[in-house]
Formats: C-alpha cells, structure tokens, sequence
C-alpha cells in the first residue's frame, strides 16, 4: 500500500492517479523465487549494488518524465523546443563535460544540469553503444577528444536543476562561464540558432523523445505509486535478466511495461549498466536495433516485436511459472486521455501551447500537444491541494477494510496527515492574473 511518505517524491501525482479506479489494482502477489537450477545467477543480479537502489532511481526517472511533461511552451517531447533542448545539449552540454572531463576525470560528477537537458541526456544514454560512440567524438576547448565515455552516477542520472541550490548554483556559474550569451533555465524561446542547428549524433534522440509521452502515459496509474507493486517489478526485472543470460534462444526479449521502467532505469545509469552487464552477460545488454524504436511503446503496431514478446512470455511461463503480464503492465494508448484533464478548464490546459487562443479554440476533443497527462495532474493538485490529504484517508481505509491486520502501519502517516490543521483561506482581490 502507499502511504503518504511513498507518495511524496510525485508531489501532484497521486491525485489524479486514484482517479484512474479503472487501471489500478493494487494487489501484489506473492514474490517467487528462480530454481536452483539458476541460484548462482540470482544471486549475482540480487547482489549487484545497482538493484539495491533501482526502487528508488525509478521513482527518480519517473518524477524527471512527470517533470518533462509539465514543461509549457508546446512541451519539450516535439516542434521547436525539442529541437532547441537538442541545439543546447549536443553544442553546450556536452563540450562543457568534454572540457572539464579533461582536467580531472570526475570533473562533472556534481553537476546538475537544466531539465530540457536532463531529459535528453537521458534519452541519449538508453542507447549505450551510439551513446558510447559520440562521447568519442567529443571535445574538449583544447580540441583533445575525451578519454572515456562520460558516465553518470546514480545520484546525477535522473538530477535537474534551475540554478538553485549548492549543486544547481555551481552548474549555473559554470554554464555562465563557459556560455555566457546562453541562458541556463529556462531555456530562451526557439529562434535562428534553432532554425539553423543540425544534429551529428550517431543517436536519434529526437527519435526517443517523441516515444516518452507513450512511455509515461503508461505510467500515470495508481499502481505505479506504490512501493509494494515497483519492489515487485525490480524482482521480475532480475528474472528478465536471468532470462537474458541463460535462454539463448531469445534473440531480442521484450519486458512488459513494469519490467521496461525498471531496465531503462538501470540503463540509464550507464557506468553501472555497463559494468552490471559485463559482469553478468560479458556484453552490452541492449533494446531492438533502431533510432530508439522501443517496442513496448507500439503494441498498437505491428511488427516483428510481436514474435519476440511472444518468445519472451513463453520463456517466462516455462522458466518460473507466474504471469508474465500483471496488472499495471498492460498498454494504455495515448487516445485515451488521462482522466485529470476532464476536470480541468480545457482554456487552462491551452495555456500550455505555444499559441494559447488557438489552442484553446482546439482543445475541445483534442489534444494540442504530444503530452502523457501529467501536466492535468499538476494543475489539479494546484487547484484542490488539499485533496492529497483526502486521498491518503480514502487509501487506508480501502486498505482496513481489504486486510485490517496490515493497515496498522499506514494508520500512523494517515493520521499526522490528517491531523495537520487545513490552512485558512487568504481572502484576495480578484485579479486577471490567477489561474482559477
């Protein structure tokens, strides 16, 4: 069950999921364990330092795609600002670390970078062998190129910043340094440098940003809020990978989505999925070949994924005997609006689009940008954020009256949340200013 401290990390998130009643579940079975057959191999994957954290670096990688999703202007996922987020990671981003890479080899372990960077950055690192190969081709202001590949840790995988803070402060004074006629965040708006910017990675990130909205569609449910249901996922993950290594026949296995969050989060934290790989598989475990054609975005396509999803459900049935497909793993196409943006002012959901009348003269029925929906989420929380309160109350007794011998530690949280005094009302003047 998620208790209010679990929800924490997603700030506006829980209170628009509760409404998806029709996507949640929230039972979790019972964890199995691999046969003793491959106890060795298990063993290895529960034992990697990597695993221990994975619960808490999804939580990480999802809060950065809710993040992305809110981002206004049109959103960062096409058009302009997409291209502009790629102009500033690929000419400044990426030269910086080239540069400081070379004075000192952890030179940009601590640095945090701006959101629309944060997430390309990301996206470039969920294709490991071109990542690999542009970080060759790098850099520095001395025109050495660099040495390695330039891995993050997990505390800066899934990190952003808008200049505040210890971290956010000395990566803000180092842009100014090094790019002082560039903004560090926000972003400035699109212009001629955008217009004439042409991309040279060997990685199609715009590819991959284009996919997110799906991926993170898929993620706006209930389930995903609970702590119970993503330990599960990072235990059939490491079944994923025991079938990666011992059914050879798998040429390309494809995970359910619950399993998919859990591998792009391992893999973005590079340096520890290439050494996690090396140690388990000698090889780079990798996606399907292509610009970042991730197959469990396109369950609506056809293609060759279906043999090898086929393939993989087959292997998983005959090796541990549990579904392979559970609640929460199925796919939600994007058509199908997130149930928070029916309750707000399709004029306010507009204000997000980079030309808000239109938009708004658009939006009935439609969708102007290429977003999940957590954008509806935050503006729900901003106009009613005492209903997370009401949403914690509502969870534990669900939970009291589905197994009252378990929801005795969920009762504390609830309470010192519902105990807090609700906050008095500020009378205002009406103003044109305010969003409701």
């Amino acid at each position: 069950m998620a208790t209010g401290q679990d929800m924490t990390p997603y700030g506006w998130a829980p209170v628009g999921q509760r409404l998806l009643k029709e996507y949640a579940d929230e039972s979790t079975p019972a964890e199995t364990t691999p046969t003793m057959r491959f106890a060795k191999t298990w063993g290895e994957i529960k034992g990697m330092q990597t695993m221990k954290h994975l619960l808490g670096l999804a939580v990480d990688h999802m809060r950065l795609l809710h993040a992305v999703d809110t981002f206004p202007r049109g959103g960062l996922c096409q058009g302009p600002n997409l291209k502009e987020s790629l102009r500033r990671y690929e000419r400044l981003w990426l030269p910086m670390l080239a540069t400081l890479q070379q004075s000192s080899p952890e030179g940009y372990s601590q640095l945090v970078p701006p959101l629309d960077i944060a997430f390309l950055w990301h996206l470039h690192r969920l294709q490991p062998e071109a990542y690999a190969a542009d970080c060759a081709e790098l850099k520095g202001r001395d025109g050495r190129r660099v040495t390695n590949t330039l891995h993050v840790s997990q505390q800066q995988a899934f990190a952003f910043t808008d200049g505040q803070g210890p971290a956010g402060a000395k990566t803000a004074a180092l842009w100014a340094k090094f790019h002082p006629q560039e903004p560090f965040y926000p972003p400035a708006p699109p212009g001629s440098q955008t217009a004439n910017f042409r991309s040279y990675l060997s990685a199609d990130v715009a590819a991959v940003a284009v996919r997110m909205p799906v991926f993170l569609h898929q993620l706006l449910r209930a389930c995903y809020n609970q702590r119970a249901f993503l330990g599960r996922a990072v235990d059939r993950y490491a079944k994923f990978l025991l079938l990666k290594k011992h059914h050879l026949e798998l040429q390309h296995p494809i995970p359910p989505l619950d399993v998919a969050l859990m591998w792009a989060t391992h893999m973005s934290c590079s340096g520890a999925y290439a050494a996690d790989c090396d140690q388990l598989l000698s090889r780079l475990f990798l996606d399907l070949p292509g610009a970042g054609a991730s197959p469990w975005l396109e369950r609506d396509l056809s293609g060759p994924w279906r043999f090898h999803f086929k393939d993989t459900q087959r292997a998983w049935d005959d090796e541990f005997n549990e579904p392979f497909l559970v609640h929460g793993s199925g796919y939600v196409p994007l058509d199908s609006p997130h149930p928070a943006e029916s309750l707000i002012n399709p004029q306010v959901l507009a204000l997000y689009e980079d030309s808000p009348p239109a938009a708004a003269a658009g939006a009935k029925g439609s969708q102007g940008s290429w977003r999940a929906g957590a954008h509806a989420l935050y503006l729900l929380f901003l106009k009613k954020p005492n209903l997370l309160r009401q949403i914690q109350q509502q969870i534990y007794e669900e939970e009291l009256a589905r197994n009252p011998a378990a929801a005795g530690a969920a009762a504390a949280a609830v309470a010192a949340a519902v105990a807090k005094p609700e906050p008095v009302p500020v009378k205002k003047k009406k103003s044109n200013g305010g969003l409701f």
